[in-house]
């Protein structure tokens, strides 16, 4: 992120992110708030019961710690957000926009679900 605003080109976020992100009030906080956030933000009875420091379903966890130390997380331009749901959270991710043009990822595949996240740094 440069003085001006503006992502610099391999940490920028998904062209489709940013598009989406202030008409659909898409989280822009660290990762280790999202609970908070979406405590706060959407009402979410979950992330109230398992409060601002509770792990999230085991695969989306796994793919935050993984993102978080292998590939740089929301710094490298990696965002995520975990969709209310009547119970828990349909996690959305959406890779930086670099990794988008290097797999040909368009706004008609976006965002990924947990499972695609996991099977395309697999492939990485």
């Amino acid at each position: 992120f440069n003085n001006r605003n503006e992502y610099v080109d391999e940490k920028r976020p998904s062209k489709d992110w940013i598009n989406k992100e202030s008409r659909l009030n898409l989280p822009n906080c660290a990762w280790e708030d999202m609970r908070s956030w979406c405590a706060r933000e959407k009402n979410c009875s979950s992330c109230i019961r398992h409060g601002a420091d509770g792990s999230w379903a085991i695969c989306s966890q796994r793919v935050l710690d993984i993102l978080s130390r292998h590939y740089g997380g929301r710094d490298a331009g990696w965002r995520w957000y975990p969709r209310k749901t009547s119970t828990a959270h349909n996690h959305q991710w959406w890779p930086p926009q670099a990794i988008c043009d290097e797999e040909r990822l368009s706004f008609r595949d976006l965002p990924l679900g947990t499972m695609k996240v996991m099977e395309l740094l697999s492939n990485r």
